[in-house]
């Protein structure tokens, strides 16, 4: 009985391990794309004017927030003494 119970073993393993096998092929990654070398004649540069100008933006909105409102506060109060 002993024999049969390890055969009956190391049949399950074997199904176990080439189920798992067959699993990792079919969720195996893919190439989409080939690689590719960039152009030598034409550089890739990162884009200035546009960080530059969210940045402007950016600073213009929160000054108009932050400055406006103090200095409405402060006419107020020298109106008001």
């Amino acid at each position: 009985m002993d024999t049969r119970e390890a055969v009956n073993r190391s049949i399950e393993n074997e199904i176990k391990q080439r189920m798992f096998a067959g699993v990792m092929e079919e969720y195996a990654l893919r190439f989409v794309d080939q690689v590719m070398a960039p152009d030598s004649n034409k550089p890739v540069k990162p884009r200035k004017a546009l960080p530059m100008v969210v940045g402007f933006m950016t600073g213009a909105v929160v000054r108009t927030v932050t400055v406006l409102p103090q200095q409405s506060f402060s006419s107020l109060a020298r109106v008001s003494t």
